[in-house]
């Protein structure tokens, strides 16, 4: 129903909760619905920062999603999240390296715990890697290089500031990568040997 998906690998933009490297961080991107739609599942992008981040996909499969109003005229969100959950998220290879800083980027992807239903409009999607033992930082990375040109806004600190700029200079006024579904995400088949394995049980 919507999709800003991964085109050119570059370094993103650090989107954690308090306990992980940069401290408390939360990264928002806005999206805008020609017509009402039934959101079931999203994909995005990202990266750990670590010295071995060109294989590194790191530990952490938990992140909280989160969904906001538009405060008006598509400048920012509004304050507080409309909805919020925590969605478990594995990284998969994608086999982009960011340039540069040589990250490995990659795809993640999860099932609402419900349908979230949004009529037409402008919202703001926020996702923060949320999993208090991953002890590196998470980016989300944007779909590509443009500068200047998109609405991403975040709010850093402890307590929370209120919304900014990503980069008041421009420089990282990027679309963050994700993509909105009103699919489920299919499940994981088993291996056929742990199939075979529980038959003979």
């Amino acid at each position: 129903i919507y999709s800003q998906a991964l085109v050119n690998a570059f370094a993103g933009l650090g989107s954690n909760d308090p306990d992980n490297p940069g401290g408390n961080r939360r990264l928002a991107d806005d999206f805008t619905l020609g017509a009402g739609a039934n959101v079931a599942s999203l994909t995005w992008w990202g990266l750990f920062t670590t010295p071995s981040g060109a294989s590194y996909g790191g530990t952490s499969p938990l992140f909280s999603v989160r969904f906001y109003a538009d405060a008006g005229g598509g400048a920012a969100p509004a304050l507080d999240p409309f909805l919020s959950v925590t969605v478990t998220a594995a990284p998969l290879p994608t086999g982009a390296i960011t340039s540069g800083d040589n990250h490995a980027v990659f795809a993640y992807s999860a099932t609402l715990p419900s349908v979230v239903s949004l009529l037409a409009g402008t919202y703001w999607l926020s996702i923060v890697e949320s999993d208090a033992a991953t002890v590196d930082g998470w980016e989300w990375v944007p779909t590509e290089l443009g500068l200047g040109t998109a609405d991403n806004m975040r709010r850093i600190g402890d307590p929370l500031s209120g919304w900014i700029p990503a980069d008041p200079f421009g420089q990282q006024r990027r679309n963050q990568a994700f993509v909105l579904d009103d699919d489920p995400i299919p499940p994981v088949p088993e291996p056929a040997s742990l199939l075979l394995l529980g038959a003979s049980l």
